[in-house]
């Protein structure tokens, strides 16, 4: 009977701190939470300046015994700052349609605002040889 009592006991010890515990608001008490409201931002974000990036004139092909994706690109900057570090992404597709790998590079240039700059042959790295289709994007860039 003594190790019966210690379990309940001890069952009522674990509870009592699990109440003592609790947040207050699933207490009955007033929550916190209906107290601190958050209202509409006064001001919106700025865009990053990688939104003001268009990717124009992408041209992809595997090199190096069809396992090193090349791109040439067209980068053009509608912001009205100058941008640099233009973080490119590729994700590249077999014959079904089926994402097998990406590839990403880093452009550590700088296109003034309002310009375009070309990129050719650009070395993304090692691929899947299987890639037969690519979908390339810019993830990153910064302002200069």
């Amino acid at each position: 009977m003594g190790g019966f009592l210690k379990v309940v006991g001890s069952v009522l010890a674990i509870y009592v701190m699990f109440v003592w515990l609790m947040p207050s608001s699933q207490s009955g008490s007033t929550s916190t939470a209906a107290q601190t409201t958050t209202s509409a931002p006064d001001k919106l974000p700025d865009p990053s300046p990688k939104d003001g990036l268009t990717l124009k004139h992408n041209r992809w092909w595997l090199d190096g015994f069809g396992t090193i994706m090349m791109l040439d690109v067209t980068i053009v900057n509608d912001n009205p700052y100058a941008v640099k570090d233009i973080h490119v992404e590729c994700s590249l597709s077999g014959n079904s349609g089926t994402n097998i790998s990406k590839a990403d590079k880093v452009l550590y240039e700088r296109i003034d605002a309002g310009q375009k700059k070309r990129f050719p042959k650009i070395n993304m790295g090692f691929v899947d040889s299987q890639s037969t289709g690519t979908l390339c994007r810019i993830v990153g860039a910064s302002a200069f």
